[in-house]
């Protein structure tokens, strides 16, 4: 059976598992970072990297990311961990001139100076698994939850179409 003879309704009704499965997937990863315990920690380095990227159409935009790297001990044993965020990724990309990626760049390097005594979180089964800052995946939730309710539209609206109407 090839996927354009599979009912609309299905292919939808599939998609929404599948959205949902991934929502309940992130949730558990983040309430499980959540729940992994701190120590102190010192920051080693700091810094902002700004990287031009470019489209498939040649146009060139930058992407913002901070660096950051830092020490911290677990039941006497020393680590260093690089990892910012446990999202494990704070990158931004920019396009256009509305961007205030450049400040709030500069707001997360301001408050993680060299030197600074910080909380480092950890992965008590794996101490060198770590991440300084807890950044909810609250925005890719609710990317997720309007493409769902896309979908749920899109199956009734296949529904009644192969139906006859509501």
């Amino acid at each position: 059976m090839s996927i354009s003879k599979i009912p609309g309704e299905i292919l939808f009704l599939v998609l929404g598992f599948g959205v949902l499965w991934f929502i309940y997937t992130v949730r558990r990863q983040d309430e499980a970072y959540r729940k992994w315990p701190t120590t102190p920690g010192i920051i080693l380095s700091s810094a902002i990297d700004v990287e031009s990227r470019e489209t498939g159409d040649h146009k060139v935009y930058a992407v913002w990311a901070i660096r950051i790297s830092y020490s911290y001990r677990v039941d006497g044993r020393d680590y260093r961990g690089s990892r910012f965020s446990a999202s494990r990724s704070v990158e931004v990309p920019t396009r256009g001139k509305f961007s205030l990626a450049p400040e709030w760049y500069q707001a997360l390097r301001d408050r993680f100076p060299v030197g600074a005594s910080v909380e480092v979180h950890y992965n008590p089964t794996k101490p060198d698994e770590c991440y300084l800052y807890f950044a909810p995946t609250e925005w890719v939730m609710f990317l997720v939850m309007w493409f769902f309710v896309l979908a749920l539209f899109g199956g009734a609206a296949a529904y009644w179409k192969t139906r006859g109407g509501p």
